[in-house]
């Protein structure tokens, strides 16, 4: 293990690629609303990151997983919901920025520390 890696800086780095995964698959699902068939996906992985936070698990190979929605489907078979998609998409770019925010900000009290 690296010596300034620890449980918080490896938790927001899980938490970031779950994030990212979720906007490259709500973009996908946009990009697919109007295909006939296409059956959106998800991407729910905060509370089995905080599962393996609260029990000690190994966050170095925890993966967020795309799901399907499982949404009912519209005549052509597709049940991309673009509204929901929307919000999703800037919701995600929200929770992004603030874990970037969270990552610098232990970044900069660990460089505070070692400069003195």
């Amino acid at each position: 293990m690296p010596m300034f890696t620890d449980s918080v800086s490896t938790a927001l780095e899980r938490a970031m690629d779950g994030v990212a995964l979720r906007q490259r698959v709500i973009s996908q699902n946009i990009s697919n609303a109007m295909t006939p068939g296409y059956q959106a996906q998800k991407v729910d992985f905060e509370s089995a990151l905080t599962d393996a936070l609260r029990n000690g698990g190994d966050l170095e190979h925890f993966t967020p997983q795309a799901t399907a929605t499982g949404d009912a489907s519209r005549t052509d078979g597709n049940n991309v919901q673009m509204d929901t998609e929307s919000s999703a998409l800037m919701q995600s770019g929200l929770q992004f920025d603030a874990l970037v925010q969270a990552a610098n900000y232990k970044h900069n009290v660990m460089r505070t520390a070692v400069r003195g």
